[in-house]
């Protein structure tokens, strides 16, 4: 019998020849004896390894994976964030939000035309180390509302009492604590004209 190696750059007989996983052989010599049968549909082929050393499997190098923020932190809140608008705010006695302070916003944002399902309401006590990146990468606000919160507390700056501010094409607002609007009608009014537009 005749001995013949095989040399081709013919992609389909090379299909057909190496359908097996690839492997990083380290100086490896192959020999391939193929039968004679030039049908399409049949060629038959023996692989005979000289000098074989050790096989590695060779797999495709992946990058470290990378968490989104929004998988490495997730929030209880209420709502549904159905239109994008975040309201935030700090009550270490309440999991999400004090009743009266609950119905409070409710009506605000009831006279703006907005429901529950359109907001999304977080308790920041609960969260002391969550910046407005992280919270832009979990919620996608358009609209940011802070109410008796400091907004360095979720890094940033600049932003000033009742004056609405756009930062990475969200619009912040920061105003009163809803226990301090609900003692001061003059504060309420003065947040609720803001608000109107905001």
């Amino acid at each position: 019998m005749m001995n013949n190696k095989l040399h081709t750059q013919n992609q389909n007989a090379l299909r057909l020849l190496l359908n097996e996983d690839l492997y990083l052989i380290a100086e490896r010599k192959t020999e391939v004896q193929v039968l004679p049968d030039l049908s399409d549909n049949a060629i038959v082929s023996s692989i005979q390894e000289i000098e074989p050393t050790g096989l590695v499997p060779q797999t495709p190098e992946q990058a470290p994976e990378e968490k989104s923020i929004s998988e490495t932190i997730s929030f209880n809140y209420l709502g549904e964030n159905n239109k994008y608008f975040l309201i935030l705010l700090s009550d270490p006695t309440h999991t999400t939000l004090n009743p009266k302070h609950k119905e409070m916003i409710l009506k605000i944002m009831g006279a703006k035309g907005m429901e529950l399902r359109d907001l999304a309401i977080l308790n920041l006590s609960h969260y002391p180390d969550v910046s407005f990146h992280q919270l832009k990468k979990f919620f996608s606000p358009s609209r940011i509302t802070l109410f008796g919160t400091d907004p360095e507390k979720i890094a940033l700056n600049g932003i000033k009492l009742n004056s609405p501010k756009k930062i990475s094409e969200t619009w912040i607002l920061s105003t009163y604590s809803l226990g301090t609007m609900t003692d001061d009608v003059l504060k309420k009014k003065e947040f609720w004209n803001l608000m109107k537009g905001f």
